[in-house]
């Protein structure tokens, strides 16, 4: 993917809230954003000083954390005036999405697939995927994140497959657990790690008799999580986060 400079731009039209696992880990999902923004023109600025949205905290009973960690953001939302909050997590999405309301934002909070849905269009998507380079034909499992599906709307997975459908040469194929947890979410590897490694096992199994070339999701942790799963087991099926197949789809100046 070609650099995208960071940017701080009090007044920009979208806050791009990578979260802690695209700023400190899969940081190649923070570049993705960065590169897919940049690419439609749209005006936007990264935090002043990234902080956890707080919904770890919160999972584990630590309120007095999580609202200070909400009234971060807060305070960083309103003093750079945007217009709209864009991230690519799907757990931050849907946590954010309940601080806005709290704390009456008054300001839309996206995760990627739906800005880009709704602001740009599966139409002009479609016309810009033609332009990039081919794969040459990919089959895609596509996994839901638990955030998404169960705490924001399934209707971001809606359009995560009408935009993945727009992608010449890539072919959907259903996993049939694309809805069961990935075994990460929610810190259940932390709280019940036999069940996670239950989920996981049958999330695994289904996968890699599907036999896809890439499996897609629209969260970090989610790719983290089914990407270690499938090493372990010997698997050479991919996975990417589904910002970073995106960019890459896009006919870019390296």
């Amino acid at each position: 993917l070609p650099l995208i400079e960071d940017r701080i731009k009090p007044g920009a039209e979208v806050l791009y809230y990578p979260g802690c696992q695209a700023e400190e880990r899969s940081q190649e999902i923070r570049e993705a954003a960065k590169v897919i923004l940049d690419y439609f023109g749209i005006d936007f600025t990264l935090p002043t000083e990234m902080s956890c949205c707080g919904l770890p905290a919160k999972l584990i009973g630590d309120e007095k954390t999580a609202r200070s960690l909400a009234s971060r953001l807060t305070e960083q939302v309103r003093s750079l005036k945007v217009r709209a909050v864009v991230t690519t997590c799907a757990g931050c999405t849907s946590r954010i999405l309940e601080i806005a309301e709290e704390e009456n934002w008054g300001v839309p909070v996206y995760h990627m697939v739906e800005f880009l849905a709704e602001r740009v269009g599966t139409d002009r998507l479609g016309a810009e995927f033609s332009k990039g380079a081919s794969e040459g034909g990919i089959t895609v499992t596509v996994h839901d994140p638990c955030h998404l599906i169960r705490h924001v709307s399934r209707l971001v997975m809606d359009s995560a497959l009408e935009i993945l459908g727009a992608i010449p040469d890539v072919e959907l194929a259903d996993s049939g657990v694309a809805d069961s947890c990935c075994g990460g979410g929610g810190l259940v590897g932390y709280h019940a790690a036999d069940v996670s490694s239950l989920v996981t096992a049958r999330n695994i199994e289904a996968i890699t008799r599907r036999d896809p070339d890439r499996v897609v999701a629209p969260c970090p942790l989610c790719t983290s999580q089914i990407e270690n799963e499938l090493y372990k087991h010997g698997s050479g099926i991919e996975v990417d986060d589904l910002t970073v197949f995106i960019a890459k789809h896009l006919p870019l100046r390296r």
